[in-house]
């Protein structure tokens, strides 16, 4: 299993393309002396959960900026996104109802989870379907 390190838990939702450099240069720096960190992983707060293509400003790049931070450092990118799980508000949920899995018996959107505080506050997400 790579080693490796993740935005989410230094930087949640605020996490932008700097940081990813940032974060790259020190890993490659301490390459040398300390773990074998291999992966650079980009996690949430790149963009709205359901529009993954659709990137915060802090990525004016987009995921690429990210995918090339790891590359100048000779590290592999990763990228974390939640498939099945996208916000009420997004696109989406506007331009496809039909992906938006219901509730048995009603036309009512399911709920795919709940983020209990951090950096959403507690927040209900719409369950995408698979078929």
């Amino acid at each position: 299993v790579p080693h490796g390190w993740c935005s989410w838990y230094e930087h949640m939702d605020q996490v932008s393309g700097q940081t990813m450099e940032r974060n790259g240069s020190e890993m490659a720096a301490h390459r040398a002396s300390g773990p074998a960190l291999e992966v650079l992983q980009l996690d949430d707060g790149y963009a709205q959960w359901g529009d993954w293509e659709k990137s915060s400003p802090r990525f004016p790049g987009g995921v690429r900026d990210a995918s090339e931070a790891a590359a100048r450092h000779s590290l592999t990118p990763g990228l974390w996104i939640a498939p099945f799980a996208a916000d009420f508000g997004s696109e989406v949920v506007r331009d496809h109802p039909e992906w938006i899995l219901r509730c048995r018996n009603s036309s009512l959107p399911a709920n795919s989870g709940f983020t209990a505080g951090g950096a959403y506050g507690g927040e209900w997400f719409a369950g995408v379907g698979v078929s």
